[in-house]
């Protein structure tokens, strides 16, 4: 009788988190762009998919991925010396990915630069126009913050 090989484990059961924190000092265009390069490096080596948002030195990211890659990824974030006051606000199973990919968005990047940028998005430039508002919870804060740019939550 010939032995069946061990079976691969399960995956992870995905999660999202979402987060704000502050810019510890201004960061410039050059940076930002740096940021979203070792951003979509790192998060793609763990598996981790989501938005980052940026506005006047206030950043909301919703993260998707295996919980223990996104308890990595948020330890780093907070040791990150470009962030300051990070605060958690959801945590919650996902059964899906909101995020085919990893992508950025700034307060003021235009249509034409984002779709020029790889990981560059205009969803703060977006007009909704969905009449009922985002089904995930991660997609209602992101959209919140690009309404109204919660930099109150963040306490720098």
């Amino acid at each position: 009788m010939t032995a069946l090989p061990p079976a691969a484990p399960a995956p992870a059961p995905l999660e999202q988190v979402v987060y704000v924190s502050a810019a510890t000092r201004p960061l410039a265009r050059g940076e930002l762009l740096a940021l979203l390069a070792e951003s979509r490096a790192n998060n793609a080596a763990a598996e981790v998919t989501g938005m980052l948002l940026h506005v006047e030195g206030a950043f909301m990211q919703a993260l998707e991925g295996p919980g223990p890659a996104l308890d990595e990824t948020m330890t780093r974030i907070r040791r990150d010396p470009r962030h300051d006051g990070v605060t958690l606000l959801a945590r919650e199973a996902v059964a899906e990915r909101g995020f085919a990919d990893w992508s950025m968005a700034l307060g003021d990047v235009s249509r034409a630069e984002a779709r020029s940028t790889p990981g560059l998005s205009d969803f703060l430039a977006a007009v909704e126009s969905a009449a009922t508002p985002p089904a995930d919870l991660a997609r209602r804060l992101l959209a919140s913050f690009r309404r109204s740019n919660h930099r109150y939550l963040v306490s720098a």
